[in-house]
């Protein structure tokens, strides 16, 4: 059967017409469409053409370029695109019609393709699962593959990206503290200091922790700097609690007002205390209604549906800055990743999938696992192989809390892909009460010395 995939020629033309007549939206039209994407090949040959041409520092208008063209089918498509121009204007709209049918043609293609692999019984589903992401993705972040890259080009591009960084005052990527009107850094500096400024799209975070230790408290806390105090779009993938708990952790943090407290409703104190704790808590709840932390409340979370939720979300809200995954341990492996697999094999392949998800969704993901009692985590070489930062929670022990008496447990910096190991662990405070975790000490770097560190307290919702 002979199916006609949605396409209109008309569009395809006038888009060449435009290239042809309009030097200036040249650059908008070859740097959102490719030659390949056209529906009608010849079209598409012809556009290629255009491009060679200009390369060669040649001009493009339909006289110069069937003059040039030693092709009677690239020159035939371009003698009959001269007569389709109406206005550049219609550029914009001409490339959002131009995407979408190109778009609905793969999409078909896609289809047509797992159809075909879904009845070779030799090709495992995850195979096809990858497949299909690969490809959908590729659709909407475009072609990101950068096989040869020519030293000058990558120098002047690294340049311009240093100025710019240089010039601006806000942080690089995602940070994770900040500065507040006490002057006084807030939140987890040391964690921005690993990750060489702040995390990058593309980045992969490990938080682990025994049970209860924090690796949730964490993570929120995290999410928190990123999507309350920053804009940056959150997506918490929560597996082992209701969203209203979750919603509470955030707002007791907030508020200062202990988690028990928020969760069963009951306010304690005197009916003086009991009005300001309750004005706090609306205060809170209206501020992380306005924030950008998107939940989603999964018992039964396998890894491929993680991938193809964060793929949805990206779609439906156009940017995804921060994915975090709670926890690991907790999510349902695909059937045929569990064949012959140990657990620990398993939990590195998911670490492993979520660095390509980061890098596909070009955001950051931070995954939370769980230590065992001897602060073990099961086939860590591998996981941390995967990983840009790997933060271990350790409880003080008495000498080191003699020592650091305000602190409750150390960030062990188990991998730092970019800063190296020549900084000391994060000391931290876990504020259980309110699920509030803040770094406690700040190094004097030109004073090393314990007695010249300073206790940063965490930024309240009021102050």
């Amino acid at each position: 059967m002979n199916i006609q995939l949605p396409h209109c020629t008309e569009t395809e033309f006038e888009v060449l017409a435009i290239v042809l007549h309009n030097k200036a939206s040249f650059l908008d039209i070859t740097t959102s469409i490719k030659p390949e994407q056209f529906y009608h090949e010849s079209i598409g040959q012809a556009l290629d053409f255009l491009i060679k041409l200009d390369a060669q520092g040649k001009p493009i208008d339909p006289v110069s370029a069937v003059r040039e063209s030693r092709d009677k089918v690239v020159s035939d498509v371009i003698l009959k695109a001269m007569n389709q121009f109406i206005s550049a204007e219609r550029v914009g709209y001409l490339l959002e019609r131009f995407r979408d049918l190109h778009m609905r043609r793969t999409y078909w293609k896609i289809g047509h393709k797992l159809q075909s692999m879904a009845f070779d019984t030799s090709i495992p589903p995850s195979e096809l699962v990858d497949q299909v992401e690969t490809e959908i993705m590729g659709i909407h972040s475009g072609d990101g593959k950068k096989d040869i890259i020519e030293p000058k080009q990558a120098a002047i591009k690294a340049f311009e990206l240093f100025h710019e960084r240089q010039r601006s005052q806000e942080p690089i990527g995602i940070s994770f503290a900040k500065k507040g009107t006490d002057g006084f850094v807030h939140g987890f500096p040391g964690v921005d200091e690993a990750l060489s400024g702040g995390a990058q799209p593309g980045d992969a975070i490990l938080i682990a922790a025994q049970t209860g230790e924090g690796k949730t408290a964490l993570a929120v806390n995290l999410a928190t700097y990123a999507s309350v105090f920053q804009a940056k779009k959150t997506y918490y993938q929560n597996t082992e609690m209701s969203e209203e708990e979750l919603v509470f952790r955030v707002v007791s943090n907030l508020s200062g007002i202990p988690f028990t407290e928020v969760f069963t409703g009951k306010l304690t104190g005197e009916p003086g205390e009991i009005l300001e704790k309750q004005t706090r808590l609306e205060k809170a709840f209206d501020t992380y209604s306005k924030s950008n932390i998107y939940l989603s409340e999964l018992p039964e979370l396998s890894a491929g549906q993680s991938k193809g939720l964060a793929r949805k979300f990206k779609h439906r809200y156009g940017e995804l800055d921060l994915l975090v995954i709670d926890y690991i341990g907790r999510l349902e492996t695909d059937g045929d990743m569990k064949k012959g697999l140990q657990e620990h094999q398993v939990l590195a392949r998911i670490a492993k999938e979520s660095k390509k998800l980061a890098k596909l969704l070009n955001c950051v993901v931070i995954i939370l696992a769980q230590l065992t009692e001897d602060q073990k985590l099961e086939g860590a070489r591998r996981i941390l192989n995967d990983m840009d930062l790997a933060l271990f929670v350790e409880v003080l022990d008495s000498k080191d809390k003699e020592q650091y008496p305000v602190a409750t447990h150390w960030l062990r910096k188990r991998k730092t892909r970019r800063s190296g190991k020549g900084s000391r662990d994060i000391l931290i405070k876990f504020d259980k009460p309110i699920q509030r975790i803040s770094e406690v000490y700040i190094q004097n770097k030109r004073k090393p010395k314990t007695k010249d560190e300073i206790e940063v307290e965490p930024q309240a919702i009021n102050g």
